[in-house]
């Protein structure tokens, strides 16, 4: 801290930092009293762990194969119903309603309905975006084919395929075949897809029967198993633990990396042993499965395993296990290793804690850290409109309300006071009150030719919106360049350049910005002329020299303005225009202090009233 700074700091800083005070006076407590309890019930906390979690993956994969195994349901009961019919010579509205069900269901690979023939109406996932529909054709030789169409989710096709006489035969499947002998819907073993991409998968289905009980086809989807293998990948026990789906011939259904498998063997036709996935916890894990014993085995290799097996019973008709398993030196060590752990659980209830306590702060600080970004943008004078801030602290809200009262008050305020001058002063750091200093400035007057004349024309409402528009394209190229506004004389506008900012380039500044605006009141004109409307033509006079400048007025009403004969010069300018039939006129003390990249035309001297000396004039055309 530097010598007579005042330290501050934040509100959320405070209070981040005095609960952050209690939280870790906590923390070393609890951390503390952990290490007086070192391994007291181990092994029945890690059963419990192991416990949920072999539970958990069995739910989930229950869960996850369950909606398929709805979906066929429904359909088949519509089937049987009446409510659904389909019919191989109209295809189109049983496959939008299987593309419709597929995009639902990123996990589905597959749905389809299979004819008692072998025919076939499918739709299968390329990608989130795009879906292949299948049409198979039994029969004869010469009629069998298969017409793969790749469409959109909008149904728009991509690209159409047609195979004649394809070797495999779908009344050859085993899920065809099992679902047609069977009176309820079944699940398939995993299996590669007959696909446009490998997939390997399961698949349940469900045959249907008409009214007289005839078989009459299979409806069936197949669920991609990478998914389940993607959720157990997320799936963590400690450091390096894992948890994996078995089946009964001890293949592993799903199970972490997955997708790296599937890499390395892209023309797999089924799934791996467990014995290649080189765990071998996992096979002693599977040997002891006794569902009435809750325990967790140990299984000694180069590392020690915690390691639990369990049946899924939520599995219809297939016998899956689920294994889990962690290094028992994450779970069970000497009296330092559970102390470590105590440690390290305290520090994450202390992280945890903090961000609680960071998240409280925040909602409590961010209204107040609103209001303070608001009435800097206040202090600039931006005053657009804005959401109020609402807080649940009266305070803060009281504050809040004042905060937009005031906004309000600035806006109608600012109507009446340039906001632009108002911010220079503001920037220059200059003390409001009466007085003023001696400064080069450029100064600017502009009038409209004729305006009493067209004014008398015009009723006060149509007068008062044409000047208005005027006055706002004048106004906004001055402040574009640079300029501080002075004061409205009626039609006329006062500006000058140099001051409460100073310029040093406040003469070209000025006549770039009197050119441009001559430019923008022509454009202006020429849209009124479109509408009906009278033009008005603007004379400009500019001139540089020294005035006096600053607030004018008593103390509790002040105007800023400059004063001296200088004003008076560039006032006389702009009424010489007339003389000269011209719009822009400088001084030769503006033409002075000008550079290269103007056009300007002599127009010889003259006597302004209130001179001795005729003064040198020149005009303003343009900008090279």
């Amino acid at each position: 801290m530097t010598d007579g700074a005042e330290y501050r700091q934040t509100l959320r800083f405070t209070i981040v930092t005095v609960f952050t005070g209690l939280l870790v006076v906590t923390v070393l407590a609890v951390i503390l009293t952990g290490h007086r309890q070192t391994t007291r019930a181990t092994r029945d906390l890690t059963d419990v762990l192991f416990e949920r979690v072999t539970l958990a993956v069995g739910l989930r994969t229950a869960g996850f194969l369950a909606p398929a195994h709805g979906l066929v349901d429904i359909y088949a009961e519509q089937y049987e119903s009446g409510v659904l019919q389909i019919d191989a010579a109209r295809p189109q509205p049983v496959l939008d309603s299987f593309l419709r069900s597929l995009h639902l269901r990123p996990d589905f690979a597959f749905l389809y309905f299979a004819f008692p023939d072998g025919g076939q109406l499918a739709v299968e996932r390329l990608d989130r975006e795009r879906f292949v529909l299948w049409e198979v054709v039994e029969g004869e030789p010469d009629v069998r084919s298969i017409t793969r169409t790749t469409v959109d989710l909008q149904g728009t096709v991509l690209d159409r395929v047609v195979e004649p006489d394809p070797e495999f035969r779908i009344t050859d499947r085993p899920w065809f075949i099992d679902a047609k002998a069977a009176d309820a819907a079944v699940w398939s073993d995993p299996y590669v897809f007959e696909a446009s991409r490998p997939i390997l998968g399961i698949t349940v289905s469900r045959a249907v029967r008409t009214q007289q009980g005839e078989f009459a086809g299979v409806f069936g989807a197949d669920v991609d198993l990478a998914t389940l293998s993607s959720f157990l990948e997320d799936l963590r026990l400690g450091e390096s633990g894992m948890a994996l789906v078995v089946d009964g011939d001890r293949r592993a259904v799903a199970f972490p990396g997955y997708a790296g498998w599937q890499a390395d063997n892209p023309d797999a036709d089924q799934l791996p042993h467990v014995s290649d996935l080189g765990l071998p916890w996992v096979q002693a894990a599977l040997a002891s499965i006794d569902p009435k014993v809750g325990h967790t085995l140990h299984v000694a290799d180069e590392v020690t395993w915690l390691v639990r097996a369990r049946p899924m019973v939520h599995i219809p008709d297939r016998t899956w296990f689920v294994v889990a398993a962690a290094p028992l030196e994450e779970f069970v060590g000497p009296l330092w290793e559970t102390h470590r752990r105590i440690l390290l659980g305290s520090l994450l209830a202390l992280l945890l804690g903090m961000l609680a306590v960071s998240a409280i702060s925040r909602r409590i600080s961010r209204p107040i850290v609103a209001l303070a970004a608001r009435t800097e943008r206040v202090k600039d004078f931006d005053l657009g409109r804005e959401e109020p801030i609402r807080s649940r602290i009266t305070e803060v809200q009281l504050l809040s309300d004042a905060v937009e009262a005031m906004k309000v008050g600035l806006s109608a305020f600012l109507r009446y006071v340039p906001a632009n001058l108002v911010r220079q002063v503001v920037e220059a750091g200059e003390e409001v009150k009466v007085g003023g200093r001696e400064e080069e400035l450029t100064l600017f007057f502009s009038d409209v030719q004729g305006f009493t004349t067209i004014s008398e024309k015009m009723d006060p409402d149509s007068l008062t919106v044409v000047l208005s528009e005027y006055l706002e394209v004048v106004t906004s190229t001055l402040q574009e360049y640079g300029g501080t506004v002075d004061k409205f004389i009626g039609d006329g506008v006062m500006a000058f350049w140099g001051a409460p900012l100073a310029d040093p380039d406040h003469a070209e500044h000025a006549c770039q910005a009197a050119v441009i605006c001559q430019q923008r009141l022509d454009e202006l004109n020429e849209r009124w002329a479109a509408a009906g409307r009278l033009p008005l033509h603007t004379r400009i006079g500019i001139h540089t020299g020294r005035a006096v400048v600053g607030n004018v007025g008593t103390s509790d009403r002040l105007n800023y303005t400059a004063m001296g004969d200088s004003v008076n010069t560039a006032a006389r300018l702009e009424g010489a225009n007339k003389e000269f039939g011209t719009r822009i006129m400088i001084s030769d003390a503006t033409r002075a202090r000008l550079g290269d990249g103007f056009h300007l035309k002599a127009l010889g001297e003259i006597e302004l009233k209130g001179k001795t000396v005729p003064t040198p004039v020149f005009e303003l055309l343009g900008l090279e």
